[in-house]
Formats: structure tokens, sequence, C-alpha cells
């Protein structure tokens, strides 16, 4: 039986701000952004693995969401493992599961891989079967304590997640291929952002980046979140690509 599972008064307070600003949520850098920074206070994790399924089951979907350039080249990797452990659970597992290498059975290998990628336990949660299919997600990296409580806010967050992961797919991101030659930003980027994407543009994490300027790694954060947000941009990769394309920083040597 599962524990019982009683929020305090800040994590209610973070509930209702998760799914205030889920409602907003109507494109893919949205949805990285909440995904990335919200959405962490009350499900932290290291990656997030998003899936649509058709009726019959097959994936016809599927987005890696992170914070860490270092997870950039394995996004194929964490696309395919999710798959298979979304699989294995539908068919043997109760929603939402806890995958934590304590247990055996049909997860076991699974979960090696996956700490292979990233330490920490993987929570899996989905919509179930939906005339439309279903949706389904992966969030690796997770703290191995408080899987009762996670579970829990999973269960809670689950519309959110759902309906933010359908909304963000009506407004794709155009075709880089065919995309016109980069115009100018809306809103400017300050000098520290600017400060921060010449750091990651060298490759710093977070951590690193606040000892060179002097600011906390949480506040590195809330910075990166901005500069998504006016590069219309989902990743560290595409933040440091299109600010070198608009001449905001220098081009990698």
């Amino acid at each position: 039986m599962d524990e019982i599972v009683t929020p305090s008064a800040r994590e209610l307070e973070y509930l209702v701000r998760v799914i205030e600003r889920a409602v907003t949520v109507r494109t893919r850098p949205g949805l990285s952004a909440w995904s990335q920074g919200l959405l962490q206070t009350l499900l932290p994790h290291q990656v997030m693995v998003c899936m649509r399924f058709d009726v019959h089951g097959d994936p016809r979907e599927m987005l890696c969401l992170h914070n860490d350039m270092a997870h950039t080249p394995l996004e194929d990797s964490f696309c395919a493992l999710a798959a298979r452990l979304a699989a294995l659970v539908r068919r043997q597992y109760r929603l939402p599961c806890v995958v934590d290498g304590r247990g055996a059975g049909a997860l076991s290998e699974p979960w090696r891989e996956a700490a292979a990628l990233v330490p920490g336990a993987v929570l899996l949660h989905g919509s179930g079967e939906l005339r439309c299919g279903m949706t389904m997600f992966a969030l690796f990296g997770m703290p191995a304590e408080g899987k009762a409580r996670h579970k829990y806010f999973a269960e809670l967050l689950l519309p959110c997640m759902h309906l933010a992961w359908r909304r963000q797919a009506a407004h794709p991101l155009p075709d880089q291929a065919a995309a016109p030659r980069a115009s100018p930003i809306e809103h400017p980027l300050t000098q520290r952002e600017l400060d921060i994407l010449r750091k990651m543009q060298e490759g710093k994490i977070n951590a690193d980046i606040g000892v060179a300027l002097g600011i906390s790694a949480h506040t590195v954060k809330k910075h990166i979140f901005n500069i998504y947000r006016k590069l219309a941009v989902e990743n560290r990769v595409q933040a440091v690509a299109r600010a070198a394309s608009l001449a905001l920083i220098g081009q990698a040597a």
C-alpha cells in the first residue's frame, strides 16, 4: 500500500504556481522553460522525455527536455530507453511508477541503463488509453528519496503535463533548414545574460558560471530561462547558436 502523503503549505503554494504557469504553455520553448523551471519544485529531475502514442500503442512523437549541454548527445538514448520503459510499465505495472533499482523483474535492466545515463530514479506516468492515443512522460535523474511524494505530485500534475505537451504540438518550431536569416530579437539581452551566454559557449555548467560571475547557481538558472524565452529556443546548444548567428556573442573557435 502506498504511503499517505500530506503536502506542506509550501508544496501547496508551489502546486498552485506550477498549475497557473502550465495553462500559459503554448509553444515548445514554453514547455521546456516550464518543465525545467517551476515543475522542478515538485518533480525534480534532470531529463524529461515526453511521448505520444497512437491508438495502436506505437510511438508517434517524442521530445527530450533538459537543461544540460552534456545531455544533448544522449537525447536519442533517453528517448529510446523511455519508449522501452513505457512499453514495460503499460503492460506489467501500475502508473505512476518509480523505477529505482531496488526491485527485480523486467525493469531492473532498463534501470541500470538509465542509471548509466544519469544517476537517480525514473518516474513514469501517462494519460492512459484515449481515443486519440495516449501521452506518457519519463522523468530521469529523480532523487532516490521521496518516491511516494513524487508519485503523488505526478498524479496531480499529469493533466497539466498532458495538456501542455499537446498544446505545444500545435505550434511546431519552424524548419531550421528553411528558416529565413535570423532577425533581431524583440527583447534585448541584458549584459548579465550575455555574460552567461559566453560562459555557456565555453561549456561551463551552472555552478561554474555562478562562481565565475559571483552569483548563485539558482540565479544563473533563472537567467538561462530568460535567455531561452528571448531567443525562442529550448536548450543551451540552440541558445548559443542563435546568439552567435545574431552576433550577440562571438562564433566558437
